[in-house]
């Protein structure tokens, strides 16, 4: 082939390529073995080659200098040779700290106790303990692969804790991210557990009546009982003051929440804007608080001057402190058992309230409103068991069609 057939044939190949979206100056192209076009890298676009152990590595030039990534695939190499190309013409050079999973956690942790609330922050610090000793607080944060993440993810002893964990560990790598301590989000492609939900037995009325009057004796029983008529949330009822009832209209306002963590009680504001709210009371409600009333009083003249002088409307019965959820719901759950019912948490009543409110018939936005949720959306999603089955829809919609004869 002549020299001015050859050039002639480079020129038209690069032009093909060009066509084909390649950059042109990254491509230069020369002719193989058939006479046909072959693509060569340009100087900076970066290199892929498997080493000796397995990995695969890639080296990009950048400032004078030869930049190296690596990876178990040639495809996690690729992507992070992107990200790497990416940064570089964005940004210039590209600066890699050794950063520390121990570090990522503390800052993590700095911005959780900033957003969170204290309940909140409490959970999340159990399960990033889980990760940081699993992972080990000295590892760097380049030295953490997507396969390592998994196999965390996937040791966990059940579904809600490895979801838990799997959350925690997004949570940390898009901080990561968002800081350049790494270059790719070895998150990226590890896969979400799944939670294979079982259909609760939720009792029925007959069942919650029997449990109602079987257990009257008990000094929780004002507890439970208002949880039940009104559907609250139990942190919500924990810190609930008799200032906020209002007896002759038969409302009560739920203003905050409270919780004790690590041996401290804490009140903060509801859950969300929307948990800020009046209830109606019903007859139920407000037998549960004249029991307590009763109670309440019986206990201070028994304490004494040892009584813990506050407006709380549910206390512990020897001081009047405010009382411990996990308290409170252990007695719950062995009352439940004791009168051999489905297995029940003092928080499912919350949820049995909403059910049967829905399954008489209640408006969903309307009981969405009572319960205190950001949206309606959310009533729906948790509660669609016991929403209106489509029975009635498709019956509605066959009245609806039905030719009237003359």
């Amino acid at each position: 082939m002549s020299q001015k057939n050859q050039s002639a044939i480079e020129a038209l190949a690069t032009h093909e390529f060009a066509a084909l979206g390649a950059p042109d100056n990254n491509l230069t192209t020369s002719l193989g073995r058939e006479g046909l076009p072959v693509a060569r890298r340009a100087l900076g676009e970066g290199s892929i080659s498997r080493r000796p152990d397995g990995r695969w590595a890639a080296a990009l030039q950048l400032d004078g200098k030869r930049k190296w990534v690596y990876g178990r695939t040639q495809t996690e190499v690729k992507e992070r040779l992107h990200v790497l190309r990416k940064q570089a013409s964005t940004r210039g050079t590209v600066v890699v700290e050794r950063h520390t999973i121990g570090e990522l956690l503390e800052l993590w942790h700095q911005r959780c106790d900033a957003s969170l609330r204290p309940s909140t922050r409490r959970v999340y610090r159990c399960y990033a303990k889980v990760v940081g000793e699993a992972l080990g607080e000295d590892t760097l944060l380049t030295r953490v692969t997507p396969a390592r993440l998994q196999r965390l993810v996937n040791a966990q002893a059940s579904p809600v804790v490895a979801d838990k964990v799997f959350h925690v560990l997004r949570g940390l790598f898009k901080l990561a991210i968002s800081l350049d301590w790494v270059l790719v989000d070895p998150m990226a492609t590890v896969l979400k557990p799944r939670r294979d939900r079982k259909p609760r037995e939720w009792w029925s009325p007959d069942q919650i009546r029997h449990f109602i009057e079987s257990t009257r004796h008990s000094s929780w029983w004002p507890v439970w009982t208002f949880a039940l008529a009104t559907g609250a949330r139990l942190g919500e009822i924990s810190a609930l003051r008799w200032s906020d009832i209002d007896l002759e209209r038969r409302v009560v306002r739920i203003e905050r929440t409270g919780q004790e963590i690590e041996g401290t009680w804490i009140e903060g504001a509801p859950k969300t804007p929307s948990a800020r709210r009046v209830i109606p009371l019903n007859h139920l409600a407000l037998e549960a608080l004249a029991r307590q009333r009763e109670l309440q009083a019986a206990w201070r003249e028994a304490a004494g001057s040892a009584w813990h002088a506050s407006d709380l409307v549910f206390t512990t019965r020897g001081k009047g402190r405010p009382f411990c959820h996990s308290h409170v719901n252990s007695v719950f759950v062995r009352a439940v058992k004791q009168v051999r019912l489905p297995h029940l948490t003092v928080h499912g009543l919350r949820h049995l309230a909403a059910s049967l409110a829905l399954q008489a018939g209640a408006p969903l936005p309307v009981v969405s409103r009572h319960l205190g949720h950001s949206n309606v959306a959310v009533t729906a999603s948790i509660y669609s068991h016991a929403l209106t089955t489509t029975e009635v829809v498709s019956e509605a919609i066959g009245a609806a069609l039905v030719v009237r004869q003359p």
